[in-house]
């Protein structure tokens, strides 16, 4: 029989209240494991049916179908509900895309602002209406701007302003000396020795009126800044050995350096010095062994015997000497057999070889074989070998007017007596006060061309320069016998006896070739064509 539903209900109270424990009205845990075959959620209320513990008698046909409605109703709603959750997740995904891009995009520009921030603040932005790449911001500027200068600072300043003053002052005072200075440097550069040579000097004697003056504190500040000068001194010195002038060198050096050679700073200068005068020696000692007999008899030398004396001096060491020593020995007694065997005439390509090995040894010394190797090739008639020397001896000094005697020979002696002319007036032209053997070689060849009285004139010339520089000694020689030539050519007789007699007041024998001309042995054309193609 069917219970009715207060009967159950009683049923069902009354089994509550034995329960009065919360946890023991649980119902019982199972301990065993879940099942795995789970309905899937598309079919989770699909088929849905009343409870298990509802009889399926109790239900009628209506009842059924209002519960399949519902069932169905919950799996549409069910499945609507999903698809929105799928939906919002994927717009959450591209939110959260979105957001990162947000953050780096940001994470960017917070770098840019800070780049753009005050280089001293590092707040406020920078000011990039000054310039492009301004580093800081108006108001750090401004307080930049206004920031009271420091007390060291400004000493400073006027440290610096009145040192500014005093450089400039002495600057003004000693312009023309750093001029002077200045020409000398480009001189050198251009090989103009002799103009270096003299720019130097006037340098030196300017820097040296500034350091005895004494007013305005001048000459102290000269004194003790630029003590006498000394760096173009320095300059002066390695000018003068470079053309040649030893024996300057020595004086100057004793003169303005005394004994401060040992100072590093003029090391070059003590080097230059010491190698002078070593060689300076060895030259003297030369001379010496063949003086007397060139004195006593220039036209019958002992020429043997003075060579072999130059030999033994060549071949015997000196106590004390430098590494350069042997060397100094074979260039002084080269230099002075050249010389006795031009005055002994012996053969021209003898000469030429003590020439050549003197050029060997020294190459640097051009002022000891270079003009004699020339004159010598040019009165052999090797007239390129000549040319060749001469363009040599230009590019060590361009204003020695010696190489353009040389070429004047070549050219004479190859009877291109204009050219020889042209060459002779250049070169004097470029030195006057040392260019006379070039006046000589521009008579020789008017000599030839039958220009007899204008070869007079040329020499006549050189003679009274001589007479006024009170150096007739030094006349006599190659030049006092072209000028007796031309006085005799030119029908000057007067003129004639008295360069005679120059020559008799200082022991001076005549050289045949000039008796021969006299009378009427020799021909000009004989006496500078052939054999020496001079007068020695």
């Amino acid at each position: 029989m069917v219970s009715s539903d207060f009967e159950n209900k009683d049923r069902n109270t009354e089994d509550f209240e034995k329960n009065e424990n919360p946890i023991d009205n649980n119902p019982p845990i199972d301990d065993r494991e879940e099942k795995s075959d789970t309905p899937d959620e598309e079919t989770l209320f699909q088929g849905a049916s009343l409870p298990e513990n509802t009889p399926a008698e109790n239900i009628d046909d209506d009842t059924r179908k209002e519960l399949e409605d519902l069932a169905r109703l919950f799996q549409e709603e069910y499945n609507k509900t999903l698809k929105e959750a799928e939906e919002k997740g994927e717009e959450s995904e591209e939110d959260g895309s979105e957001e990162e891009t947000l953050e780096e995009r940001s994470e960017t520009e917070s770098v840019l602002n800070l780049e753009n921030l005050c280089a001293s603040c590092g707040v406020r932005e920078r000011d990039l209406s000054c310039v492009e790449d301004y580093e800081y911001c108006s108001k750090c500027r401004n307080d930049m701007i206004n920031r009271p200068v420091p007390l060291v600072s400004r000493l400073f300043k006027v440290l610096a302003v009145f040192g500014a003053v005093i450089s400039f002052f002495l600057f003004v005072l000693s312009f023309p000396a750093i001029e002077e200075l200045a020409e000398g440097d480009i001189a050198i550069k251009e090989r103009r020795i002799n103009s270096a040579i003299n720019h130097y000097s006037s340098a030196i004697n300017k820097f040296e009126s500034l350091s005895s003056d004494d007013g305005l504190a001048k000459g102290y500040v000269f004194e003790k800044y630029i003590p006498k000068a000394s760096f173009v001194k320095a300059r002066l010195i390695d000018a003068l050995y470079k053309n040649g002038y030893v024996t300057y060198v020595e004086s100057y050096v004793d003169t303005y350096f005394e004994d401060r050679l040992n100072n590093p700073l003029l090391y070059r200068v003590k080097k230059l010095n010491d190698e002078a005068a070593e060689l300076s020696q060895n030259l003297q000692k030369a001379y010496d062994i063949i003086y007397d007999d060139v004195s006593k008899r220039p036209n019958n030398l002992p020429y043997d015997d003075l060579a072999k004396k130059l030999d033994e001096m060549k071949n015997t060491p000196v106590e004390g000497e430098s590494k350069k020593g042997e060397t100094y020995r074979k260039v002084a007694s080269n230099l002075y057999k050249y010389y006795i065997a031009s005055l002994s005439g012996r053969d021209f390509s003898e000469q030429i070889a003590m020439l050549e090995e003197i050029k060997e040894l020294m190459p640097e010394a051009y002022w000891l074989y270079g003009q004699n190797l020339a004159s010598i090739y040019a009165k052999a008639g090797e007239k390129d070998k000549a040319l060749k020397s001469v363009e040599e001896l230009k590019s060590y000094n361009s204003e020695d007017p010696m190489p353009y005697a040389a070429e004047a020979a070549a050219h004479r002696v190859s009877k291109d007596f204009d050219a020889a002319i042209a060459a002779a007036e250049k070169g004097y032209n470029l030195d006057p006060d040392y260019g006379y053997e070039c006046l000589r070689q521009k008579a020789i060849a008017q000599l030839l061309k039958g220009q007899y009285n204008e070869a007079y004139e040329t020499m006549s010339f050189v003679y009274e320069a001589f007479l006024d520089m009170d150096s007739e000694d030094y006349f006599i020689g190659d030049m006092g016998d072209t000028y007796a030539i031309t006085c005799l050519a030119a029908g000057k007789n007067e003129e004639y006896d008295s360069v005679v007699e120059l020559f008799e007041s200082y022991g001076y024998n005549q050289r045949p070739i000039l008796a021969d001309y006299a009378a009427g042995k020799l021909t000009i054309e004989q006496i500078f064509l052939e054999g020496k193609a001079d007068v020695a």
